[in-house]
């Protein structure tokens, strides 16, 4: 009889202890039974110990850092602990379908030259409620409404340009990535460098359009001009290399969105002169509205900071009013 091959399934967590419960459930829920579960606490917290142990499952084991070390270093030594064949990361304020080891794991198996499996996903709210409108969006702006079911190669377009690719709802083949090859500097954009390292050498990818993952939108606790930053970071490195002059142009499109970006978050902090630079870089990069506007507003008064937050959420409301149309 043939045996099914270890998923591990690797939990970052940090004193949301309400959430990881749900995001635990979900895991020792999956209807594919040949799971480890690896919850790698950032706080060494008793609670979040006590939580695992009383489960009482030898699938899910706990490990800590011996104080706080940082979101990507506490998921990298997950990382580099699991023992599976494919592995998974469940955020510990996410929820798992049922059924989404068992529909990812089967065609890895069936072409040994996949270096992962990915699904699209639902948006749900702060009390766990599915939010459809938010969901249809998502699928809409990250390129998934007209992504054909089945294998994809080279997808290092829809990896790092479309950003089809959402870690939280993704198996990847555990050797296929070098998980000791991630800069300091890529902070919480990790599931971007993962979707690079898995995709750069021309690789193949199966994506199954349906949602099995349940992905919960909040503000996070960093700055935002500082996820820009981290998301810049891994931009540049993937224009620098040869391997994706394909999609190079691609690339430097997105980056030019992104510095625009980032031009913004600072501009609404109140870094106005940092903020014109990167307007002026975004510019070059990819010109568009956004840049040109956010420019504008660095040489405004203090009012400009308002104006600054209606500007970036201009993109959101036109992309919601489409997916409700």
């Amino acid at each position: 009889m043939t045996t099914s091959p270890l998923v591990s399934i690797v939990v970052p967590t940090y004193n949301r202890i309400a959430w990881l419960r749900k995001a635990l459930e979900s895991a020792l829920a999956q209807t594919y039974r040949n799971i480890e579960v690896i919850v790698s606490d950032n706080a060494a917290s008793d609670e979040v110990a006590a939580l695992v142990a009383s489960y009482g499952d030898p699938r899910v084991r706990y490990r800590h850092n011996n104080g706080n070390i940082g979101a990507l270093q506490n998921v990298l030594a997950a990382y580099r602990e699991s023992r599976g064949d494919y592995v998974g990361t469940l955020h510990d304020d996410d929820i798992w379908e049922p059924t989404l080891v068992a529909e990812l794991v089967p065609p890895l198996e069936a072409d040994r030259q996949l270096v992962l499996a990915f699904a699209d996903h639902w948006v749900i709210r702060s009390d766990d409620s599915i939010d459809p409108a938010a969901s249809e969006w998502a699928t809409r702006r990250w390129g998934r409404s007209e992504l054909r079911e089945g294998t994809h190669r080279p997808f290092y377009r829809l990896a790092l340009v479309d950003r089809a690719i959402p870690i939280g709802a993704c198996l990847v083949r555990r050797t296929a990535i070098d998980w000791h090859d991630v800069p300091d500097e890529v902070g919480t954009g990790y599931d971007m460098w993962i979707a690079y390292l898995a995709s750069r050498d021309g690789a193949g990818a199966h994506y199954c359009p349906r949602r099995l993952l349940r992905y919960r939108w909040h503000s996070g606790a960093a700055s935002a001009s500082r996820n820009q930053q981290w998301r810049l970071f891994c931009y540049r490195r993937f224009i620098s290399d040869e391997r994706l002059g394909p999609i190079r142009s691609g690339l430097r499109r997105v980056a030019g969105a992104s510095t625009t970006s980032l031009g913004l978050s600072l501009l609404r902090e109140g870094r106005r002169h940092e903020a014109r630079e990167a307007f002026r870089q975004g510019l070059t990069d990819a010109p568009e509205v956004r840049g040109l506007v956010g420019l504008v507003l660095t040489f405004l008064p203090g009012s400009a900071v308002r104006l600054a937050e209606r500007v970036r959420r201009l993109r959101s409301t036109r992309g919601l009013r489409r997916a409700t149309a």
